[in-house]
C-alpha cells in the first residue's frame, strides 16, 4: 500500500475544490444571458448594449424563431446568430432606442406583468441624459431583448421616460 505524502494530499485537495467551484460557477452564471425578476414575471436578457443597426425606437413583440431571426439580423447585421429561445414556452420583447448623436441613453423593461388577468403589460424605461449634462459626443443606438415567458393575454406596452442625473 503506498502512502501519500501530505504535499500530494494537499494537491489533490486543491485541484478537487478548484473542480467543485467551476462548477458551481457554471450553474449559477450563466455566459451571455442574465435574470431579472420583474413584477410577477421573471424574464432572461438575452442581449443589450449601445450598439444596432435599428435607427427608431420601436418594440417587436416576437412569436417565432423565424420572426426572431429576421429582427435580430436587421438589428445587428445579417450572419449573426441569435441566441436558442423555447417558443413553445416563450415570447421574445425586443426594445430599440433608436439613433442618438450622444452617450448616455438606454432603454430597459422595466415590469413585465399580467394585468387582472385582462392584459399583460410591458412598462420600457427610456433614459436619457439631463439637459445640463455633459455628454459624450458618440453615435449609439441602445437596446435591449428579453425572452419571458408567453401568454394569451393581449400586450399592452408602456414608455416611461426619465431624465437621468448627471455624473
Amino acid at each position: 500500500m503506498k502512502v501519500f505524502n501530505r504535499y500530494t494530499v494537499g494537491y489533490l485537495l486543491l485541484i478537487v475544490s478548484a473542480i467543485i467551484v467551476g462548477l458551481f460557477y457554471l450553474m449559477v452564471s450563466p455566459v451571455t444571458t442574465s435574470q431579472e425578476t420583474s413584477g410577477s414575471h421573471t424574464f432572461l436578457i438575452l442581449s443589450q448594449g449601445n450598439q444596432s443597426d435599428i435607427d427608431r425606437r420601436v418594440n417587436f413583440l416576437i412569436e417565432s424563431n423565424d420572426q426572431f431571426v429576421y429582427v435580430w439580423e436587421q438589428a445587428f447585421g445579417k450572419g449573426n446568430v441569435p441566441p436558442l429561445v423555447d417558443f413553445e414556452r416563450d415570447v421574445v420583447v425586443a426594445s430599440f432606442y433608436g439613433k442618438t448623436t450622444t452617450g448616455g441613453h438606454s432603454v430597459s423593461v422595466l415590469d413585465v406583468r399580467d394585468v387582472i388577468a385582462t392584459e399583460r403589460r410591458i412598462s420600457f424605461v427610456y433614459e436619457k441624459p439631463a439637459q445640463q449634462c455633459f455628454a459624450t459626443q458618440a453615435l449609439e443606438a441602445p437596446y435591449q431583448i428579453i425572452a419571458v415567458k408567453k401568454s394569451d393575454l393581449p400586450v399592452v406596452k408602456e414608455s416611461i421616460e426619465r431624465e437621468t442625473e448627471c455624473r
